[in-house]
């Protein structure tokens, strides 16, 4: 055999090997990457869950509150209208209890907003600290968010940690993990 051709031997084997090598390489050190479907674990998460129904109690309550003073309302109105002789003190009386009520109810409202808004946004907040865990945790260099932004518009369903996610922060949230 030639020398010329050994070399070519020689080098075609070194550009095989390397080739493979970093081949290797370059698979063991691709980005690991999941999705998750947000609505389902924004909803099936139970710290949303305890907060939902602590503000349903506040707005049940409220709501008790407001139907009762509408009932006092309707029930002055009735004996103003009833009465054969208008009397200036009690139409001055209705009109001071209606925007006390006007006045509470607009209160309650701002408030079970604001209280909404906060919560929306704790529950945010531990999700995302919960997610980003479970990535560091298990390696993952991407999980990205489907449902939420239309940033995902279709993926490999075998790709969807989802279920194993909302196990995970919910153990997690009770103190488990």
């Amino acid at each position: 055999m030639s020398i010329f051709y050994r070399i070519v031997v020689f080098v075609g084997l070194i550009c095989g090997i390397g080739s493979a090598v970093m081949g290797g390489y370059m698979y063991m050190h691709q980005p690991k990457m999941a999705y998750i479907r947000l609505g389902y674990l924004y909803d099936n998460f139970d710290y949303k869950k305890e907060l939902e129904v602590k503000l349903n109690n506040v707005i049940q309550t409220r709501n008790a509150i407001i139907d009762s003073m509408q009932i006092h309302l309707k029930s002055l109105a009735t004996d103003i209208e009833s009465s054969k002789k208008k009397d200036d003190a009690e139409i001055k009386r209705f009109g001071e209890e209606r925007q006390r009520f006007l006045d509470k109810k607009k209160q309650f409202d701002e408030d079970d907003q604001s209280v909404t808004d906060r919560y929306k946004d704790q529950i945010n907040k531990q999700l995302t600290q919960y997610v980003k865990d479970y990535g560091n945790a298990n390696g993952y260099t991407y999980i990205l968010g489907a449902e939420g932004g239309g940033s995902i518009m279709a993926a490999d369903e075998k790709n969807d940690i989802t279920t194993t996610v909302l196990q995970y922060i919910n153990e997690r949230y009770k103190g488990k993990n």
